[in-house]
């Protein structure tokens, strides 16, 4: 009697649980996703391409695991088994539940099994839809007779006891700790977590384990999920259950099992939560101080605004998506059949994209994000704040490093638009790519520069000077280059995989380290469309090691970090910095008379000098006058341009790219060595020049607003002309400075690599007739834009937007030298002494004084 009594209140309380789900929109809202996802895969899956069976023993079996892992069950199963026994304690209704004669277990129970039994429900909705639609037989769909065995049998083996364990884990957690928003973290780092385990699983466990100990069963069935099988064979294949995919089962029973065991023995009765209502582990989530998690996140988010303000992460972003539109238009792909988003040039082209520029940006990025509380004196600010070291710069790394990761993903975005814009000689494979461009994007370049930004900020952060770090990003590429080439070179491939911080051997290489060049793209770029990369223990290990360096590096960071600014050898005896003692006392006593007196006496009158002052005389007129102040304005305008922190990292790279065809390449002479030389490195700083121009002279013409010392300059006795000129002669003088450090080292490299005569003249007459005159006009256009627009981002605006339409007027075939000042793909050696050439040289230096001319007159200061 007293076992059928405990069996109706269980059922009472189960039955009284699907009751409330009826009344619900969650169960029906449920129910209609799933018979959606199941017309879904009937209508776009891939049975219908490759004449699958809709209603196989095999198509069944792997959609129900597909629906089981992807389709959101597992957030689904959270949503319904997360507050059955929140909601009691939440409307306040747990003392009334508990007054009856109910024990734990069968409330607990009850609610487990009444709601497990609607969240059953709700999925059925996938397995029965695929069983109504066997009636349908639409053309091209190859359907068996109809089946219903299956269906039943597979949902219960495939998702029924999958989410039994599921819902067995939510509803413990829900249970004893009394938030559901536990229990909806849990759901949405679900797929992270699993996917990192069965990613890391195959280094660790042979495959007969890994499938033992995959809740899913996923790498049940045929080969490659099907793929690679014809499709007589698949259709007539039948899904046995073998040994271990029965002990997986029952392993999952048994962990739903402990967990319900767990909430059974953890979980407080009325009486219970009343005596120790302040040790309840339902107030388990109430005590768990969260306040260190707000902090980081504070800061983190903090720095992502501080960068959304900062011009860097927008130039670096629009640097990565043109390397992305480069990559596509005329990468290596191009005209030799490999289409641009197949997963073999998708991973093939993000390890030399993490190579080329990256680092720099890296650098650039992850620099000076502590140096600069410390250099604007803020650090105490925030340190009277309850923020611990961890939290701050935890937070300071992982912010800077999230606008990092969004900068260069970038080149990823971009080339998954560029699937879907057509271009000649350029192969797009019919089905578009998704989840390759994330996961090579993650593992190829987003790992690879966690270790460089950890390095980067750690020195940054002790030495706090961010000069030594854009040296170190400089140098990373010498240094990476020997270590290629002396260490690496002698090594087997696999070890030249695991030791590469940028799996640059990886590639488009195969096993043996053999890179698939032009002429294999072309014989086989049918074949290599079809490739997938498949990540191998080595590159599974490389990865890891370079997260755990990641970690030693912050560890290393956190341990000698101090929150107060370095300074000398402390003094052992501090004295107060206090005027001496004057020879005289004064005494409040005596009266100001009598000490007047006293220095009125005859010994101080005759001591008593008289010193007469020089004239002075301020000269502000002249032209004398005028050199004096720009030569001042000059010095100050050149300090600061060697104090921007970009400048060392710009410049070297600058001189770096000019030079690296004539240093690396054979350069077929024109006229002669120098002359095709001069020509090469003319052309490649071009596109250097008008990046210094725009970038820094608009960094100067709104320095002084910036830093508010605008006002106090403008009230000197300066005249305009003073305060534009040094702006424009400093621009001026640095990119002749870059023109000529590249005409040196190009002369250079012409005598090691001998090819001689050095002919000095071909620089002088190349730089001197193309480049010179390009420097005056653009710095004087430059000047009078931000004088017109009175902001430096609608200048980045137009420039970029101006000088990218021309480019392709220019490459479209409309090039006149009119609208061409540059001479861009408009001249010849043997033309530069033309007429022609010298009139539009003239043409330049013209256009060059009318926009100073204009900057003056339409500057916003008032003229002097």
């Amino acid at each position: 009697m007293v076992g059928s009594n405990s069996t109706r209140t269980f059922a009472a309380v189960a039955y009284n649980e699907v009751l409330l789900n009826s009344k619900r929109v969650a169960p029906y809202a449920l129910m209609i996703i799933c018979s959606a996802a199941a017309v879904m895969g009937w209508v776009k899956g891939p049975a219908v391409a490759l004449g699958w069976a809709t209603n196989s023993d095999f198509y069944i079996s792997r959609s129900l695991k597909a629906f089981s892992f992807l389709l959101g069950p597992p957030l689904f199963t959270a949503i319904i088994m997360g507050d059955p026994v929140i909601r009691d304690f939440r409307l306040g209704i747990h003392p009334l539940i508990f007054s009856n004669p109910i024990n734990r277990a069968q409330y607990l129970f009850g609610k487990f099994f009444g709601n497990f039994l609607v969240l059953v429900c709700c999925m059925a909705a996938f397995p029965l839809t695929m069983l109504v639609l066997q009636a349908f037989r639409p053309s091209r769909m190859v359907v068996q007779p109809a089946h219903v065995l299956p269906y039943v049998k597979h949902f219960f083996f495939f998702v029924v006891i999958t989410h039994l364990m599921l819902a067995a884990f939510y509803f413990t957690v829900g249970a004893l700790t009394s938030t559901v928003k536990i229990v909806y973290g849990l759901a949405v780092s679900f797929y992270p977590v699993y996917v990192s385990l069965m990613l890391f699983l195959p280094w660790a466990l042979t495959v007969r384990w890994r499938n033992f100990f995959d809740a899913f069963l996923l790498s049940s069935g045929p080969s490659n999920n099907g793929f690679g099988n014809s499709a007589e064979f698949l259709n007539s294949y039948v899904m046995n259950y073998t040994p271990d995919m029965i002990g997986n089962r029952l392993l999952l029973i048994f962990v739903a099992g402990l967990c319900l065991a767990i909430a059974y023995l953890k979980f407080p009765t009325h009486e219970r939560a009343q005596a120790k209502q302040h040790s309840s582990l339902l107030r388990l989530a109430r005590d768990v101080n969260f306040e260190p998690v707000h902090r980081f996140a504070a800061i983190a988010y903090n720095e992502v605004l501080l960068n959304s303000k900062r011009v860097a992460p927008y130039v670096v972003a629009a640097l990565c998506a043109c390397n992305a539109v480069l990559w596509w238009g005329w990468g290596p792909a191009v005209g030799r059949g490999v289409a641009h988003n197949s997963d073999l040039y998708i991973a093939g082209v993000l390890p030399p994209y993490s190579f080329l520029f990256l680092p720099l940006y890296t650098a650039l990025m992850m620099a000076d994000p502590s140096i600069r509380d410390f250099r604007e004196d803020i650090s105490p600010l925030i340190f009277s704040k309850p923020v611990s070291r961890a939290e701050y710069l935890l937070g300071k790394f992982f912010g800077n490093f999230f606008v990092l990761a969004c900068c260069q993903s970038a080149f990823v975005v971009t080339l998954f638009v560029l699937q879907w814009i057509p271009k000649n000689r350029v192969t797009v494979l019919q089905q578009k790519q998704f989840l390759a461009y994330p996961k090579h994007f993650l593992v190829f370049v987003v790992i690879s520069h966690v270790l460089l930004a950890a390095l980067y900020f750690t020195v940054g952060t002790l030495t706090r000077n961010a000069k030594i770090v854009y040296g170190l990003g400089i140098a990373f590429y010498p240094i990476y280059i020997g270590y290629q080439t002396i260490l690496l070179s002698s090594l087997p491939w696999r070890w030249k995989l695991a030791l590469d911080p940028l799996v640059m051997n990886r590639g488009l290489a195969n096993q043996g380290g053999e890179t698939f060049g032009p002429d294999v793209m072309k014989r086989h770029g049918e074949l290599l469309n079809h490739l997938v990369v498949v990540y191998d223990t080595d590159l599974i290990v490389n990865r890891v090691v370079m997260i755990l360096l990641t970690a030693i590096c912050l560890t290393i960071l956190y341990k000698f970090f101090t929150t107060v600014e370095r300074s000398g050898k402390k003094e052992h005896i501090s004295v107060l910095n206090l005027s001496i003692a004057a020879d005289r006392v004064y005494y409040p006593d005596i009266s100001p008379a009598s000490l007047l007196d006293e220095f009125e006496g005859r010994d101080y009158k005759a001591t008593s000098t008289h010193i007469v002052l020089p004239e002075v005389v301020r000269v502000n007129a002249g032209i004398r006058a005028t050199v004096n102040k720009l030569i001042g304005a000059l010095v100050v305008e050149f300090r600061l341009l060697v104090a921007e922190r970009s400048f060392v990292a710009v410049m070297p790279l600058a001189i770096f790219l000019s030079i690296l065809e004539v240093a690396f390449y054979n350069i077929a002479p024109d006229v002669s060595h120098s002359a095709a030389y001069a020509i090469n490195t003319a052309g490649l700083l071009l596109l250097f020049l008008i990046g210094i121009a725009v970038f820094y002279i608009s960094e100067a013409m709104h320095r002084d607003r910036e830093v508010k010392v605008e006002s106090i300059i403008w009230s000197t006795t300066v005249s305009n002309s003073v305060l534009l000129l040094s702006k424009w002669l400093t621009s001026v003088a640095l990119n002749l400075s870059l023109v000529t450090v590249v005409g040196i080292l190009a002369v250079l490299i012409q005598l090691v690599r001998g090819h001689t005569p050095v002919d000095l003249s071909a620089y002088v007459m190349v730089y001197g007739v193309v480049l010179i005159p390009g420097i005056f006009l653009l710095t004087a256009l430059v000047v009078a834009l931000n004088v017109l627009l009175r902001s430096k981002y609608p200048v980045y605006v137009v420039a970029v937007g101006t000088g990218s339409g021309l480019f392709y007027l220019y490459n479209s075939g409309h090039n006149h030298w009119l609208y061409n000042p540059l001479l861009y793909q408009l001249w010849k050696y043997s033309d530069l002494t033309s007429r022609t050439i010298l009139f539009s040289r003239f043409y330049s230096l013209v256009l060059a004084a009318v926009f100073l001319a204009f900057a003056h007159l339409f500057y916003e200061r008032k003229a002097r």
